[in-house]
């Protein structure tokens, strides 16, 4: 029977029976749709099953997005530095600098999470081998990206233009306030416009999250990654939004348990050769190195640990957008078959 057309047909020749073969072997990363926290776990296991696709590539990433910030950080001082004189010399400017300072490394914090998608981008097509248990090394992944890189970059430029442009205009009102001369309006006004900001950004982050990833794997242009993103998260939005909420959260927790010991065990190791083994004329000397040693552990500690952080971003997104295409088009039958084949073969 044709179901189609409601007809008797003659039915094809009995379909040669193939031999029985072994299910493919598992991979690192299961080829089903993935349960809420295996998805968690899944940014987890890329790191362990290829560090330096994952590690090496962010670390490269936040040594050049520091230096590029701490570039611009110096020059703003510089070109400001009676300003700043001036601020100082004043207590309540020194306080409002400092909010505005603490506003500003929130703003640059979140803003960075645009590199998200350079990165997951890039760990999407170590994520796709690591189905089939094939570790991909930094150079493979990168060759592998070849004709889609400036998309990549283009699509991260642009993600930081739209987040930062979003903010200037929520943020317009307060400063036209403040010209003014209400002070509290403004002041007002501008927690309204951050805290409005911080929702469009949660908001539109989810729903561009897997732009990168698509541009990777599906050779997609940059529009069409938008369109398809969206689309991806129409369907299973929160749970989207949950794990990678919560990924998020728990990778920063995470951070500052591993950060925290590291930096009071070099203070307290430092004080401890300060009052044992140095004079009492050479402590002061000491104590300026001391400082500037603490700082650059500090800095070179968070540095790591911001990219192991970004590194597990990348890896959920692309684990968490692989089991969106299963759930949603049925990838996983895809991985399966492909697995067979391999295996036949």
């Amino acid at each position: 029977m044709n179901w189609r057309t409601g007809r008797h047909e003659l039915r094809d020749p009995e379909p040669i029976r193939s031999l029985w073969r072994p299910a493919p072997e598992p991979g690192v990363l299961a080829r089903r749709p993935q349960r809420f926290f295996e998805g968690l776990d899944g940014g987890f296991r890329l790191l362990r099953f290829a560090p330096a696709l994952t590690v090496g590539l962010a670390l490269i990433v936040f040594t050049l997005w520091a230096l590029a910030l701490a570039a611009l950080g110096s020059a703003v001082v510089w070109a400001s530095a009676g300003l700043l004189a001036e601020v100082f010399a004043d207590p309540d400017a020194t306080a409002g600098f400092a909010v505005i300072t603490q506003v500003g490394a929130l703003v640059a914090s979140l803003t960075a999470l645009s590199l998200v998608h350079l990165l997951a981008g890039v760990t999407a097509v170590g994520t796709r081998a690591a189905f089939d248990s094939e570790r991909m090394t930094l150079k493979q992944g990168w060759a592998a990206l070849r004709g889609v890189r400036l998309r990549l970059v283009l699509t991260t430029v642009l993600l930081f233009a739209l987040h930062l442009g979003a903010l200037i205009a929520l943020s317009a009102p307060a400063l036209l306030l403040a010209g003014l001369g209400s002070g509290t309006g403004s002041a007002i006004v501008l927690l309204l416009g951050v805290f409005g900001w911080l929702a469009f950004t949660v908001y539109f982050g989810i729903r561009t999250a897997f732009v990168g990833c698509v541009i990777s794997h599906e050779q997609a242009t940059v529009g069409q990654a938008f369109r398809r993103s969206w689309r991806l998260t129409r369907h299973g939005f929160w749970r989207t939004a949950g794990q990678l909420v919560l990924g998020y959260a728990l990778s920063n927790q995470l951070v500052s348990i591993v950060i925290t010991p590291i930096i009071i065990i070099v203070y307290v190791a430092l004080i401890i050769v300060s009052l044992t083994m140095l004079s009492t004329a050479s402590v002061t000397a000491f104590g300026a190195i001391a400082l500037t040693l603490v700082a650059l552990v500090t800095v070179f500690v968070t540095l790591a640990a911001t990219a192991a952080l970004f590194a597990y971003l990348a890896g959920l997104v692309s684990v968490v957008y692989f089991d969106r295409l299963m759930r949603t088009e049925g990838y996983d039958l895809i991985l399966l078959r492909e697995a067979e084949r391999r295996a036949a073969r």
